[in-house]
């Protein structure tokens, strides 16, 4: 019997031709994101052996699929292997995806180990804000939001990325600026895609009862940006679920929600649906509500989408 670890596999997504493999290299980071669900204290890595071995593993069972790695976790540049890890799977599969507050690639030195992989990976890059003071705060930082601009224009020169950033009650209300500070600052350099998300996995959040925000609000808000957003070009990611899970019924009053085929919704532990949901053509694809969500601003904002 193939023995998976599930420590450092965090998650299979298997699709009709190919698998998506979720990779947790460590749990470190080198920030303490005040909505993070992520246990930042550990001092745990897994080793470039691990995980060889781990893929050896995936393959003996997946022999005949398209494997493609998703790289997250606490911050994988940290990983004293990360380099050597990411030549491992350039060398082997054809795209590789990272998931990083982009602090490391500041340095030219560790920019320039990473250069020559760049071709067949994507970079997803969590940025919280364009206020250096509400960075800092959100991050727990004090020092890292120059550096963390200067290592996304340092991506940009080579790749695409997709900038992520998670709204809350600290951000929400400067997405104008936020819009302002990516162009201003990225757009001219290459092409940028922004993800819009929401807090999840809230029970584990030191502060969530201050930091989460009315859904109906962030759907207001961000319309409220759509002038900026279309002036500047921004193109905000097209995703085949709603950002972060937001129920569906809220997702659709955003100005940018496509009405297409989606993916199926899944069982989250954190997440419950209402006996409206039962009603709405997006029951299959909707993952629900969050359970501290209704307790916190039970509303009759989740209004089932009949048509």
């Amino acid at each position: 019997m193939n023995k998976i670890d599930n420590n450092l596999i965090d998650a299979i997504h298997d699709n009709i031709d190919s698998i998506e493999v979720v990779l947790r290299i460590n749990m470190m980071c080198n920030q303490k994101c005040i909505f993070c669900f992520v246990d930042i204290n550990s001092t745990n890595f897994f080793s470039f052996e691990d995980v060889k071995n781990q893929i050896i593993e995936l393959k003996k069972i997946y022999n005949w699929k398209k494997i493609e790695f998703v790289i997250t976790w606490g911050e994988p540049t940290i990983n004293p292997d990360f380099i050597k890890i990411i030549e491992y799977l350039y060398n082997n599969w054809d795209y590789i995806r990272v998931q990083t507050n982009a602090v490391y690639f500041w340095n030219k030195s560790n920019f320039n180990k990473i250069i020559k992989y760049l071709d067949k990976i994507d970079f997803f890059i969590s940025f919280h804000s364009s206020n250096e003071k509400i960075y800092n705060y959100i991050t727990q930082t004090s020092w890292q939001f120059d550096l963390a601009v200067l290592g996304i224009k340092n991506l940009l020169k080579y790749n695409k990325v997709e900038i992520n950033i998670v709204l809350n009650s600290l951000n929400i209300n400067f997405l104008w600026n936020y819009f302002k500070f990516l162009w201003e600052n990225f757009k001219n350099i290459w092409e940028f895609v922004l993800n819009i998300s929401i807090m999840t996995n809230i029970y584990k959040y030191k502060q969530a009862d201050k930091m989460l925000v009315n859904y109906t609000k962030i759907a207001e808000k961000i319309n409220n940006s759509e002038d900026i957003i279309k002036k500047y070009n921004i193109n905000i990611a097209d995703s085949f679920w709603a950002p972060c899970d937001m129920p569906f019924c809220i997702w659709k009053k955003l100005f940018y929600f496509k009405d297409k085929v989606y993916t199926k919704s899944r069982i989250i532990w954190d997440r419950t649906k209402i006996e409206n949901c039962k009603f709405c053509k997006y029951d299959n694809f909707c993952n629900g509500i969050l359970k501290l969500y209704i307790e916190k601003f039970w509303s009759n904002e989740f209004i089932a989408i009949r048509d």
